[in-house]
């Protein structure tokens, strides 16, 4: 009976129906509570559930059964990361690792301790400590990719990135983390591609749409930063960098006056977004509308007393 019992919870948490699963992990626990497998099972359940605090008790009971289980060591270790705990996640994490120096998950989480505590060199050697076990994770690929852009390393992030792309060429994250090491390495053509590449994947991805408008001003291709923007603004209308960034295209455009309401825009938004106020002010300035923008550079001031340009 219990042996059945147990092959439904699995199944009702292999379906995602968590409460069902609970319930069934529970009725195993009630009929033999030194079963391993039904307390990690409620464990992983309570963890689902977003039962966290509940999750480390059932992973301390487990490992009062087994204390060198490593499924409970990596998940008590994984618990304790969702609450923030790093340090004792970190212990955690390392005990498992003097059972089993190869446990990919274990190194995975002591990476993903390293990036949340801005240990990033720390991080990176982890992540590779995972690639000499496993070449092709792809969580490791990943993360190796993103703090090595995070380390201002730029051919090692785009290596990394290019590595990941061959193995899972749909990943829409990995395409924008080419694209924005790119970027960094003002690479703006190359970039480019990418942003479309991703878009392909997720046409109303707004990051990408963001970076692909921003990528074309920097191009100097106006007409389709321009368009660019607009897309963005048809999903997202109250997006301010994009409202900002469509009225910067407008004024290298030449529209100087289909600007203005832009920037207005903009500030019906954030009122004091100096960009916007500095913006308004010097289409206002080259318009001749020497009144309006001199209230315009005078409000910028009263926010912003330091801002030079403003002076100027």
């Amino acid at each position: 009976k219990l042996k059945v019992c147990l092959q439904e919870a699995n199944l009702m948490f292999k379906q995602e129906r968590y409460d069902s699963a609970e319930a069934l992990f529970n009725e195993c626990i009630a009929s033999d509570s030194t079963n391993i497998r039904a307390q990690i099972g409620l464990a992983k359940t309570k963890n689902k559930l977003g039962d966290i605090k509940e999750a480390l008790s059932l992973w301390n009971a487990a490992l009062a059964l087994e204390p060198e289980n490593q499924a409970c060591l990596i998940g008590k270790a994984n618990t304790l990361f969702q609450l923030e705990q790093y340090y004792e996640a970190t212990a955690f994490f390392n005990a498992c690792l003097v059972l089993c120096p190869e446990n990919v998950n274990a190194r995975i989480g002591l990476a993903r301790i390293n990036v949340k505590t801005g240990d990033k060199e720390d991080a990176l050697s982890s992540w590779n400590a995972v690639l000499a076990i496993e070449p092709e994770n792809q969580a490791s690929l990943m993360g190796k990719a993103n703090t090595l852009l995070q380390l201002e390393q730029y051919d090692g992030a785009a290596a990394a990135f290019e590595t990941y792309l061959t193995i899972r060429p749909a990943n829409v994250n990995a395409h924008i983390g080419l694209a924005r090491t790119k970027i960094k390495q003002s690479n703006f053509a190359d970039a480019l591609p990418l942003w479309d590449r991703a878009l392909a994947l997720g046409p109303e991805n707004h990051t990408c749409l963001m970076g692909k408008a921003n990528t074309l001003l920097q191009l100097e291709q106006y007409d389709g930063a321009a368009a660019a923007f607009n897309a963005y603004l048809a999903i997202h209308p109250a997006n301010i960098n994009a409202q900002i960034g469509l009225a910067r295209t407008k004024i290298k455009q030449g529209d100087v006056e289909d600007a203005v309401p832009l920037w207005e825009e903009a500030l019906g938004l954030e009122p004091e977004n100096q960009a916007s106020l500095m913006g308004k002010a010097n289409a206002l300035l080259r318009l001749e509308l020497y009144d309006e923008a001199t209230a315009a550079f005078n409000a910028c001031l009263a926010l912003y007393p330091e801002n030079i340009n403003a002076y100027i």
